[in-house]
């Protein structure tokens, strides 16, 4: 199953909050996009494929060729702040633009040396952080952010498929999961919950337990 979160506020706080943090807006994404996981997902090893390939301008970002590759790396859940999950992502996004073109036979090398075929985990896409920034001056109202539910689809064969896309001025997230793994109302909540820890990212330091608390309360959101 799908869902959609169309955000104004997301463009300006991913922004805000990647300045304070002193990281890119991709790797501020995919620490928020673990954190979340870390709700979700018993750890503490999770798979972790990254999407990386040529699409480096907006007008590439169309694109489909045989460059794009989704690099398969494993990222560790346990940490004791959400600092410590930043400085992973930024391992991990280093790692997946260093090694785009990986050799499969050594992929599955690695895999065989861990005892096993790897289950499946996310996969994340970021298609917006190419895009420039908005020259917008208008205050984002928040109220304006919209949750959707488009059509199934089994293309994928992970437990969570995140993708971001969108304008400058308007994020659109994407959010495929396996039922059987996460639920529709955790499907939604794990989406608006994204927007709220961005939202507070952007002002200072969000401990993990304040995000589990976020993703509860988006929950409860959903089921009403």
């Amino acid at each position: 199953m799908g869902a959609d979160l169309e955000s104004d506020v997301l463009p300006v706080v991913v922004r805000e909050a990647a300045r304070r943090c002193r990281t890119t807006t991709s790797v501020l994404m995919l620490a928020i996009t673990t954190a979340l996981v870390r709700c979700v997902c018993p750890g503490p090893l999770h798979r972790l494929d990254v999407m990386q390939g040529n699409r480096t301008t907006p007008g590439l970002m169309g694109s489909v060729t045989t460059l794009n590759q989704v690099v398969h790396t494993v990222t560790d859940l346990r940490a004791d702040s959400f600092a410590d999950l930043l400085a992973r992502a930024g391992r991990t996004m280093a790692d997946a633009r260093a090694h785009a073109r990986y050799d499969s036979r050594a992929v599955a090398e690695v895999v065989r040396a861990r005892g096993g075929v790897l289950e499946p985990g996310t996969q994340f896409n970021d298609m917006w952080s190419t895009l420039p920034r908005s020259r917008a001056t208008a205050e984002p109202d928040p109220a304006a952010s919209e949750l959707t539910w488009p059509a199934t689809s089994e293309a994928e064969r992970m437990v969570l498929y995140f993708d971001v896309r969108g304008t400058p001025e308007r994020m659109r997230l994407g959010l495929m999961a396996d039922t059987a793994v996460l639920p529709r109302e955790e499907i939604g909540a794990f989406l608006l919950a994204f927007e709220r820890v961005a939202v507070e990212l952007a002002d200072g330091d969000v401990p993990l337990e304040r995000i589990g608390e976020l993703f509860a309360e988006s929950r409860a959101r959903v089921d009403r």
